[in-house]
């Protein structure tokens, strides 16, 4: 009988309609005869308390990759055209990068012909375009499976072949990977340069009117960032 009446103690039910109190005091918990007791919550985490009283979730977060230079001031601006056309722009040490659906805008594709199994790992794509230190993504590659889905930096760039780095500028050892057998792409980070150091992104202010974002700045003139594709 003691664990039955346990057991419904614990999961009585009561209606509070009303959340505009917030997370009151531990010092209130006993005080019942205060208005505020009735609205109020021991803790509410992850909520917003809306001026009607309502509650309502906070967005969360999501790891969409690293940062163009994280060891430096890095800032994001949204950038929304329409309910499917959205952004976020990544400003940093003098340059900007965009992110949309959950990952960074890539430029056209480049097909990969051959990846060695080396130390570091040389990439055959003919004409590919790269230059060193741009950032790349591979995917699609058959064989060498551990090289797919991941970002890297090139090094040592020639006119068809380059070298794999890591984000940290460690070369990237193939030697123990699997054999290349076929496909894959190499796509650069859409990256573009901007008018702002790193040290003054924090007095960025901007304001949107469709496809034309205007930035203005204490020691800068006054610039227009217009969208006319997710890379231009």
């Amino acid at each position: 009988v003691r664990g039955w009446w346990s057991l419904m103690a614990d999961v009585i039910n009561t209606i509070q309609p009303s959340f505009s109190a917030g997370e009151i005091s531990p010092q209130l918990y006993a005080r019942i005869d205060l208005a505020k007791y009735s609205v109020g919550l021991a803790l509410m985490r992850n909520f917003f308390v809306d001026y009607r009283g309502g509650a309502s979730t906070r967005p969360g977060t999501e790891f969409t990759g690293q940062a163009r230079d994280s060891e430096g001031a890095v800032r994001l601006l949204p950038f929304q055209f329409n309910n499917l056309q959205t952004y976020a722009l990544e400003f940093s040490d003098f340059a900007m990068r965009v992110i949309m659906d959950g990952g960074y805008v890539l430029e056209d594709p480049k097909t990969i012909t051959g990846i060695t199994n080396a130390d570091p790992g040389v990439v055959t794509s003919v004409a590919h375009g790269f230059v060193d230190d741009d950032w790349g993504f591979i995917e699609d590659v058959e064989g060498m499976e551990e090289v797919n889905n991941q970002t890297f930096i090139v090094a040592n760039a020639t006119a068809n072949t380059f070298e794999l780095t890591d984000l940290n500028g460690d070369n990237v050892d193939t030697t123990a990977f699997g054999v290349y057998g076929s496909g894959g792409t190499a796509s650069r980070v859409f990256t573009v340069v901007s008018p702002y150091a790193e040290a003054d992104l924090a007095l960025v202010k901007f304001t949107q009117s469709a496809d034309v974002m205007t930035l203005v700045h204490p020691d800068y003139s006054p610039y227009d960032l217009t969208r006319t594709a997710h890379t231009s």
